[in-house]
């Protein structure tokens, strides 16, 4: 088993990773033509899976020390990493919607055309007028 090294800046976690697997690694995002995550349908597909691990008795939370303890063929070790899928799936999907969210409210907080109509008279003001722009000596 590899040393993690103390890394204090995303700069320093991508350069290590980089150098453990390369310039792209093993971490990516594949394309695609949705950027939505379903929750439900994701946690529909990996159940039955995660029940059938959870069978074989508890399993360790993933990445965890006990988690590394795990062998290769324990069932437990998949039906871990099927729930930590499982969780991020609802992690992206709270996001996105917690985005949306944010998005609306701040369209709708002020009545953006008003305020841009408003702000464009004021520039026309100040050019037509220029004894009144502020000049900072």
């Amino acid at each position: 088993m590899s040393v993690i090294p103390i890394l204090s800046s995303v700069s320093e976690i991508r350069a290590w990773h980089a150098g453990l697997h390369g310039e792209h690694g093993l971490i990516f995002t594949a394309p695609s033509s949705s950027r939505e995550v379903s929750w439900t349908a994701t946690h529909e597909r990996l159940d039955p899976v995660i029940r059938r691990a959870a069978r074989h008795g508890a399993f360790p939370a993933f990445g965890t020390h006990d988690w590394l303890d795990l062998t290769d063929g324990d069932p437990r070790l998949v039906g871990s990493v099927y729930l930590a899928a499982s969780m991020y799936a609802l992690h992206l999907e709270s996001r996105s919607q917690a985005t949306a969210e944010a998005s609306r409210e701040v369209s709708t907080a002020q009545p953006w055309a008003a305020r841009f109509r408003t702000e464009r008279q004021r520039q026309a003001w100040l050019e037509a007028n220029s004894w009144a722009k502020r000049v900072v000596a």
